[in-house]
């Protein structure tokens, strides 16, 4: 099972207002993760989402950027709403997160590689942080993060997201959307279909056939069934030939014209190798 992942936005998008690139990261996160809580269903530009809270309306206007008691304003207008958590810890975010819920956490985004689109800014910041997670061979953690100046989202060590946020505020400021981001299921992709050839029947269900030649000896796979056509490939016996459709207008052999056949008709099996 996995989450739902939303187009990302940043707040250096070409449609972007000029106060959002230079002070928008905390409703571009928050943008994001009213995309992710919702599933896709409301997907508003950071410009919108800043246009729920009036300059007058901040908790501090005379400051650049928000707060995120102004960013849990915001959601509750939109209608997503959201918790200010801060003040709560490192292990507040990492429960919460685990429980599939969204973040936006502020902190010194001089704690990211320069190897990372995220090195292109060193001041104080704010992240959306998503519940998708990966640990690599090495046993690290990583968690899937939407950084506003990056065009795109990406992968980060839990462990260097933890020295991000405790960097502005050792008890770390946060803000948890109330609601849990939509979980998805791999859906196994529909079989392609049977292409039956040679006058052919399908099998249904598609039958497992053991080879059963003598000892020594190896089953010839050809292009079609007829020993005039190429050999694709051998069997040995005790090998097992997947057979979607069969058919009994092939070269006759031991008293036999049937012939096994794969999904796309170009490898065939006589039944004598059964």
């Amino acid at each position: 099972m996995g989450f739902y992942l939303q187009p990302h936005r940043s707040q250096y998008a070409v449609s972007a207002s000029a106060v959002t690139r230079s002070s928008g990261c905390t409703w571009t996160a928050g943008a994001n993760g009213i995309a992710a809580t919702t599933g896709g269903a409301t997907r508003p530009t950071p410009d919108q989402v800043h246009r729920l809270v009036p300059v007058a309306m901040e908790t501090n206007p005379a400051t650049p950027g928000w707060s995120l008691s102004d960013l849990a304003t915001a959601l509750h207008r939109i209608g997503v709403p959201g918790v200010d958590r801060s003040g709560q810890g490192w292990g507040a975010v990492a429960s919460t997160r685990a429980s599939g819920r969204y973040l936006v956490v502020q902190g010194v985004s001089a704690a990211f590689s320069n190897e990372t689109c995220s090195g292109s800014f060193d001041g104080d910041h704010a992240i959306g942080v998503h519940p998708r997670t990966k640990v690599d061979a090495a046993g690290v953690e990583w968690w899937w993060i939407d950084d506003p100046v990056c065009f795109t989202g990406r992968w980060e060590r839990a462990a260097v997201l933890r020295r991000y946020a405790e960097a502005l505020e050792p008890s770390v400021l946060f803000l948890a959307f109330a609601g849990s981001v939509p979980a998805t299921v791999a859906v196994k992709p529909p079989d392609p279909p049977v292409t039956l050839r040679f006058h052919a029947r399908q099998l249904n269900p598609a039958q497992g056939r053991t080879i059963r030649v003598p000892v020594g000896r190896l089953a010839n796979v050809r292009t079609a069934p007829t020993t005039a056509a190429a050999i694709a490939s051998h069997l040995r016996r005790g090998s097992t030939f997947s057979a979607y459709q069969v058919t009994d207008a092939g070269e006759r052999l031991a008293g036999s014209s049937r012939w096994y056949g794969d999904r796309s008709g170009t490898r065939w099996v006589h039944g004598s190798s059964f």
